[in-house]
């Protein structure tokens, strides 16, 4: 299966330069309700999403996302580069063998930060989003219980579930929820091995919404990016065009490219 975005040469640049993909706030999105949705508003700016579509088909309203000038980029849909996890005995922390992650452990859990939720299962931080008429009865419901402890929904509905006016983007999202982390509990961590308190106050951190530096996050992609298929858009010039199949003859060496099925069919409407 292959996801598509929608972008402009100028991303795609970046893409293609850098090799990775970048997640940005949820709190950033054109969909306010979106942030609302989640039960605490502020807990927004700890979800970190990109945004796809799974609709291999072009269309014309999501042109307007990268404009008539833009591209489209299409990838298999796990493009991202994996990373083989060993435990660390020094620091308790254990996983099976074989297991893979697009983010090395350094990068999950950190002086600066840590993962909600470790990307380990593809379904978790890479799936469909699901549209609805009244998006907020799918939404689990935050809750604390007679403990003080707090429960939320953190599955692959997380940051997926949008209203249905939205349904023409067809979208396949990745979300990453990542929180501040208070360094000296990681050093803690670091020197006794016990990480009950590192993860106690990425969860106080969570729930009391604390300032967050991350403004977005960056994931690796693998060698799928030197197969990477670019659409023009139907209005692209013929130097943009150039500049895009040179870009890809220097960053991704098996690159192809194709046209807009609505080159040359577009036009301004009349109106009498």
């Amino acid at each position: 299966m292959k996801v598509h975005h929608y972008t402009t040469i100028d991303t795609l640049e970046l893409i293609l330069m850098n090799r990775t993909i970048r997640l940005n706030r949820l709190d950033y999105v054109d969909d306010k309700q979106e942030s609302e949705l989640i039960a605490h508003r502020h807990w927004a700016k700890f979800i970190f999403v990109s945004s796809w579509t799974a609709n291999e088909h072009e269309s014309r309203s999501m042109w307007d996302y990268s404009g008539l000038n833009g591209v489209m980029i299409s990838l298999p849909k796990f493009p991202f580069k994996k990373y083989q996890l060993n435990s660390k005995q020094e620091m308790m922390l254990s996983v099976g063998d074989g297991t893979s992650s697009p983010v090395p452990f350094e990068r999950m859990y950190n002086k600066k930060w840590m993962f909600v939720i470790p990307p380990l299962i593809e379904e978790i931080y890479g799936n469909n989003v699901e549209y609805d008429p009244d998006p907020t009865r799918l939404v689990g419901v935050h809750r604390i219980d007679e403990n003080d402890d707090h429960h939320f929904s953190l599955g692959k509905e997380l940051a997926r579930i949008r209203d249905i006016a939205w349904k023409y983007q067809e979208e396949y999202r990745y979300v990453f929820v990542i929180v501040p982390i208070d360094a000296e509990a990681f050093q803690k961590w670091q020197n006794t091995g016990n990480s009950e308190e590192f993860f106690r106050s990425g969860l106080t951190n969570f729930i009391r919404g604390s300032d967050t530096t991350l403004d977005y996050f960056d994931v690796e992609l693998d060698d799928s990016l030197e197969s990477i298929h670019v659409t023009f858009g139907p209005q692209c010039s013929t130097n943009e065009k150039k500049r895009v199949e040179n870009l890809i003859a220097q960053y991704a060496s098996a690159g192809t490219t194709s046209e807009s099925r609505l080159t040359g069919k577009l036009q301004e409407p009349k109106r009498s």
